[in-house]
């Protein structure tokens, strides 16, 4: 957790867009307001402290190195704009990358 930390520059103020690979498998993608606390808790998932069972059970597959991307908003910007933006981009880059895990549930 703490390498995630030192990777993202202010770390508890950038919302915006992020995703977990594993070589070119996409396991995950999501947003965050802000990106770190949402990278965290699938951290804390991924070392069994999360009690949403089929979180813990995915990502504890996954304790190796993965590569988290990110994609920042600006935060000065109109909050419900952002919202809207990341809700589309999000959409679209499932559909194009099709995330092994995804918020239906679904564990493909």
């Amino acid at each position: 957790a703490e390498h995630i930390q030192d990777s993202i520059p202010n770390y508890k103020t950038i919302n915006g867009l992020y995703s977990f690979f594993d070589g070119d498998k996409c396991l995950y993608l999501g947003k965050g307001r802000p990106i770190w606390k949402r990278i965290k808790c699938h951290y804390d998932a991924a070392q069994g402290h999360d009690k949403a069972r089929r979180w813990c059970d995915f990502f504890s597959q996954y304790r190796h190195c993965v590569t988290v991307y990110w994609l920042e908003f600006d935060p000065l910007s109109d909050d419900r704009d952002n919202d809207q933006l990341r809700s589309v981009l999000e959409y679209l880059l499932q559909r194009k990358y099709q995330p092994l895990f995804d918020n239906t549930g679904y564990i493909g």
